[in-house]
């Protein structure tokens, strides 16, 4: 395991973009989230991070190499291009083409090298497109997101279905997830495990068969959540990070 003076392990946090025009509120509420998942991870972790649009390839999977883990965050729908869809579905947001390149060689690469890595909600979804997987690109079943979030900061709330033969299972607390999001993971990709769905069966956990690779898609840095879920997840990723040094 590789540490800075102090001794922890090196978190690599992966946001999209840096700014938004036009889009000030949405801006707002991923700032609010990367900044609860800093928070809480600093507590463990020395903690870098970067925006994956605005770096580039090149920059993005160096600075994931020289951490210990690596945790994807949400943002705008992945572009429908790299999972074989098309443009023009209800309630489309805007693209990062490069910032989805960008994050896709990330997963690919902490496939290749085995090394630690946490999707969480567009997160998971970039897993699943990096592997071969799809979206379901606007997810008409309710509960998984408010009309209302952008105003109020009030997520969906639903419980999960647990398979707790997976290795994530042990990170999952039993207790409601916060949610927020549009699109779905839909075909696995090559090497994913089905980990949880919500109660109505759309896909909320995956982890890969042999990479120490996660993906949920609910959002355990709500800054209204307790912050146990998150620092659970965050605790696997130390956990399988100590295992993988000691393999």
């Amino acid at each position: 395991m590789s540490t800075r003076p102090t001794g922890r392990p090196r978190l690599f946090v992966s946001n999209v973009v840096s700014s938004r025009v036009g889009a000030h509120e949405f801006h707002h509420l991923v700032t609010l989230l990367s900044s609860r998942l800093v928070e809480v991870a600093s507590r463990d972790w020395e903690v870098t991070w970067a925006f994956a649009q605005d770096e580039g390839v090149r920059a993005t999977v160096s600075r994931a190499r020289e951490a210990d883990a690596v945790v994807l965050l949400g943002g705008e729908d992945v572009s429908p291009d790299l999972y074989g869809a098309t443009t023009g579905y209800p309630g489309e947001s805007r693209h990062h083409h490069g910032g989805d390149l960008a994050q896709i060689a990330v997963v690919r690469d902490a496939v290749r090298r085995r090394s630690p890595l946490l999707g969480i909600c567009r997160g998971a979804q970039i897993i699943n497109v990096a592997l071969g997987g799809t979206l379901v690109q606007d997810l008409q079943v309710p509960g998984h997101r408010t009309e209302t979030l952008l105003q109020d900061l009030n997520f969906a709330r639903h419980g999960l279905v647990v398979d707790r033969t997976r290795r994530l299972s042990r990170a999952i607390l039993d207790t409601e997830v916060h949610s927020a999001h549009h699109q779905a993971i839909d075909r696995l990709g090559e090497s994913l495990l089905l980990t949880a769905t919500a109660p109505d069966g759309s896909v909320e956990a995956v982890e890969h068969t042999s990479a120490p690779v996660y993906g949920v898609q609910w959002h355990p840095e709500d800054p209204a959540s307790d912050p146990g879920p998150l620092g659970a997840l965050l605790d696997h990723l130390r956990i399988v990070t100590r295992e993988r040094v000691a393999a």
